[in-house]
């Protein structure tokens, strides 16, 4: 900055000069500088072209026939007013990719193109030739990379590239809709003076149909012989590559592995609940649903559905801790709100969302919530595993009668219940210190076998990067709104599968130093303790790992000034 101060000045003057004629030498006869194409006087140039040069009406067409959008100014005598190209009679044409058509079918209401260098009137021809291909006016706007707002007399479009831009900022900045709108009015008009219709409508429908079939297209639906129709339940779910799933990522055998190595092929879930994604309550509203059930929101009707039959007791607060969640299960509805918040299970480990892994909150966390989501979000393939994780906020609580809820009402996941099932309930590490003593023995990570250095807190990540969106996505319709959620839940992660290999490298170097320099100071502390005090304790642990009804040695031991030295130490 202490470097351009002293250029200020210049800078000024450079703006300047790009208000006026820059070099143009003026004509004595008629007064206009001279067209860069042609010679002739003119008063016209682009300010979108590089350099912006000057020109006459018909070059300026010329110059301009695959650039219909670009900004025109006129040359008063004084200083350049805003124009355009439909002023001076430019007509695109469609249908034949900017070639001239045969038989061009004048159209008497211009357009209204809303691109990312402002709102447009354009005037244009349809091909009228016959043919079958590409004959129905949306689709050679289509072919413009122009996307009609309506299919039947189409009367706005929007430019492929201002959707791109849009998708874009709303994904990375969680820009909304309106403001995005606003600012391209400011860009045409900033001074207000223009009579401009709000396409705001518009925008926002194709905004919507736009970001639906990219995420279609993304998961191949367009290379399916069935088509959008063909889709299947949570196929447009960009799916975590690391998470273990017998169809796709596991060895042959993977089953005869040795006891030690199950921790390899355990699923761990991270679950949690969100009460800034809300949703308004809308009355006589026309919702149209999209893609229900295509990606990480539960199918809504199943859903509905199930919370219908399905009535939930009152949790009960058997635990001592102080956290928010112990008491959000009783929550009373807020009568604004339709929704008030979402559910949802990720992967712990990679804290990538799963298909089928969230749902709205009605009324509170709710188990009977809950537990649809945890287990829709298990997928068919998760039937084959043998070992999983849930670590939950309030696992000391949700853990209870959870094999009876399971077998009550959720009979196609009865198998979670069988012998040969392990299924371990934590509690993330950050919010285990807000419980009593208790849980923070029983449900630990750090004094769980298989989970290796898994906080289970991830899944706040995912929520710090979603409420931003929280203002925009509650205003709009239920549809709508699992819409634009699972496409914020799908750009998460890819972002985070295609960062993954430098994830992983990351922290493989950083473990295995790390892993010495423990194991040299286990081995310093081990020296010591007795070797007979150590036998005990290793025992301890190795039987309260394979059987969790043993005492748990992690839970200090009550002494007594009467208690034996040895009290203190877990022995008698």
């Amino acid at each position: 900055l202490r470097q351009w101060m002293p250029f200020r000045d210049t800078f000024l003057d450079e703006m300047l000069r790009h208000d006026g004629l820059r070099h143009a030498v003026i004509n004595e006869d008629s007064g206009l500088p001279p067209c860069h194409g042609c010679g002739v006087g003119c008063e016209l140039r682009c300010v979108d072209c590089a350099y912006s040069h000057l020109y006459c009406a018909s070059c300026l067409i010329g110059v301009h026939r695959c650039q219909p959008l670009h900004r025109i100014q006129r040359w008063n005598g004084k200083f350049f007013e805003a124009s355009s190209l439909q002023a001076i009679n430019f007509v695109v044409q469609l249908g034949h990719d900017g070639e001239p058509c045969a038989c061009p079918r004048w159209m008497e209401q211009p357009l209204t193109v809303v691109d990312i260098s402002g709102i447009h009137k354009v005037s244009y021809n349809l091909c009228g030739c016959a043919t079958t291909e590409g004959a129905q006016p949306f689709v050679q706007l289509l072919r413009m990379e122009w996307w009609p707002a309506t299919i039947t007399r189409p009367r706005t479009v929007i430019t492929f590239s201002t959707l791109r831009l849009f998708h874009a900022l709303t994904l990375q900045g969680k820009v909304n809709g309106y403001d995005f709108y606003k600012g391209l009015v400011r860009i045409t008009d900033g001074a207000g003076l223009q009579d401009l219709k709000s396409r705001y409508k518009e925008f926002m429908r194709s905004v919507r149909c736009f970001r639906h079939l990219r995420m279609a297209k993304r998961a191949g639906r367009g290379q399916d012989p069935l088509g959008i129709l063909g889709t299947k339940p949570g196929e447009l779910v960009v799916v975590c590559p690391a998470c273990p799933d017998p169809e796709t990522n596991l060895p042959d055998n993977w089953e005869d592995d040795p006891e030690r190595f199950v921790w390899k092929y355990a699923l761990i879930l991270a679950v949690d609940a969100n009460f800034k994604l809300k949703l308004k309550k809308r009355n006589k509203i026309k919702d149209v649903q999209l893609a229900d059930g295509w990606a990480y929101f539960v199918a809504d009707r199943e859903y509905k559905a199930h919370l219908a039959v399905h009535t939930d007791e009152a949790e009960l607060k058997t635990c001592t801790s102080t956290h928010n969640a112990m008491t959000a299960a009783n929550m009373p509805t807020h009568k604004r709100f339709a929704v008030n918040g979402v559910g949802a299970a990720i992967c712990s480990r990679h804290t990538l969302y799963r298909a089928h892994g969230v749902g709205d909150l009605q009324k509170g966390e709710r188990y009977v919530n809950m537990d649809y989501v945890v287990l829709s979000s298990l997928g068919p393939s998760a039937s084959k595993l043998r070992t999983f994780y849930f670590s939950y906020d309030i696992s000391c609580q949700w853990s209870k009668n959870f094999y009876k809820r399971l077998k009550s009402r959720f009979p196609s996941r009865a198998w979670l219940a069988d012998a040969d099932r392990h299924l371990t309930f934590l509690v993330p590490k950050f919010h285990l210190q807000a419980h009593g003593e208790p849980c923070q023995i029983a449900f630990s990570h750090n004094y769980t076998e298989g989970v290796g250095r898994t906080c289970g807190e991830g899944i706040e990540a995912g929520w710090a990067d979603t409420n931003g969106a929280a203002l925009s996505t509650r205003e709009m319709s239920a549809s709508f709104r699992h819409e634009a959620l699972d496409d914020f839940f799908g750009a998460i992660n890819w972002r985070k599968t295609v960062t993954m290999g430098t994830f992983l490298l990351k922290g493989l170097k950083n473990t295995l130093p790390a892993f010495e320099k423990q194991r040299l100071i286990f081995e310093e502390l081990e020296k010591t303790i007795p070797s007979n005090l150590a036998h005990v304790w290793e025992e301890a642990v190795l039987a309260w790992d394979a059987d969790k009804s043993r005492p748990n040695p992690y839970k200090e031991p009550e002494c007594s000034m009467f208690s034996t030295p040895l009290c203190r130490y877990g022995l008698t």
